[in-house]
């Protein structure tokens, strides 16, 4: 079949033509991806996608626990989630560091906290002298909690009791006959999202937790909560740096954040005293 000059010329022009198509497709295909890239470090290096297409980041998420008051010193935990770090004030460093054991209340409904106020607690702890435990009470008229660990047989007991974001400090005497609480604070939670750094060359960026807009300062030095059950759904919107629009959403499983809070709370009472803790 003798095939001309200019026919030859055309089929090379349309091949062309068809070639440079698929190869633009499959850079918009690696453009999707490039948008998932802080997605892929999730879960020990394996995102969790839900039916809603949101990342779970529980376990990536870094934490800065303040306690409240003033003249605040650091404390890095060396435990297993290396992402904890702890700013205590005096009052609270000095609960910790006298107090021979400590305990966390799971309450529900979860992100409503029972006050300890001494005044008028919603929830306050009591010594049975029957059991020769401590019990929790609820308005001081019912147990809402027994608290299965054995104390001294003889002289003052220090001990700390913690309830969402507030942790009061507690003595019971040596013989047994009073209860006072010395001490009352609460702590703040800085949340630092590692998948955030993906987002540096695009443009046009919004971050939303929950209906909250968040500030650069919040991306770039970590998202301020009174509490862990605060922290919502993040939503981050922006432009590609190949001017492709992209939208992630991001999760958290506070029971998962619960249980590493716990686990660090634990070191931290054993790095500061060697307590055994509840």
């Amino acid at each position: 079949m003798n095939i001309s000059c200019g026919n030859l010329l055309a089929i090379l022009f349309f091949s062309c033509i068809f070639l440079l198509c698929q190869t633009m497709s499959f850079a918009d295909d690696k453009t999707a991806g490039a948008g998932e890239v802080g997605q892929s470090k999730v879960d020990n290096g394996e995102a969790k996608e839900k039916n809603d297409n949101a990342v779970d980041i529980s376990k990536s998420i870094r934490f800065t626990i303040i306690s409240t008051g003033q003249e605040h010193k650091s404390h890095s935990i060396d435990s297993g989630d290396k992402s904890f770090k702890f700013l205590l004030s005096s009052g609270a460093a000095g609960a910790v560091l006298l107090s021979h054991f400590h305990f966390f209340l799971k309450t529900q409904p979860k992100g409503l906290s029972l006050s300890m106020d001494p005044e008028k607690p919603m929830i306050s702890p009591t010594y049975d002298a029957e059991s020769g435990k401590l019990k929790v009470m609820f308005n001081k008229t019912s147990v809402i909690e027994k608290i299965d660990i054995d104390l001294p047989a003889q002289g003052i007991v220090r001990f700390s009791m913690r309830q969402r974001d507030q942790m009061g400090f507690y003595v019971l005497s040596a013989d047994r006959k009073e209860l006072v609480q010395v001490w009352l604070g609460s702590f703040d939670y800085i949340l630092q999202v590692p998948e955030f750094g993906q987002y540096k060359l695009c443009k046009d960026l919004t971050y939303d937790l929950g209906k909250k807009v968040l500030k650069q300062d919040d991306v770039e030095n970590g998202i301020k909560v009174d509490a862990l059950d605060d922290f919502e759904t993040i939503t981050v919107k922006g432009v590609n740096p190949l001017g492709k629009e992209f939208t992630h959403r991001y999760k958290v499983d506070n029971d998962v954040l619960e249980t590493r809070m716990e686990e660090c709370f634990r070191h931290l009472f054993r790095y500061m005293n060697g307590n055994t803790s509840k």
